[in-house]
């Protein structure tokens, strides 16, 4: 989603200098779309990142089914040595 928000931003800049000015702006129009490429890339591979760090930490917030947390359970102690056998 990250990539498509800065895609789309990008394409319209370009349009925008392309097709809105009286004065020529179509270098400029290039020279922009050309140089904010790397810029979705490097925001993809944050974002990508930034996601799974929170698909491991906090699932919730992204809507996904927590897992089971063994220190939860009330047995644990029994199933970790630190019980009574």
């Amino acid at each position: 989603s990250g990539a498509i928000t800065a895609t789309l931003t990008v394409i319209l800049n370009a349009v925008v200098l392309w097709f809105g000015g009286v004065a020529d702006f179509r270098a400029v129009a290039v020279i922009s779309f050309v140089s904010h490429l790397p810029v979705i890339g490097i925001e993809t591979v944050l974002v990508g990142f930034i996601v799974q760090t929170f698909a491991k930490a906090k699932p919730e917030w992204l809507g996904l089914p927590t897992e089971y947390n063994a220190s939860s359970n009330s047995d644990t102690a029994v199933h970790h040595g630190t019980g009574n056998r």
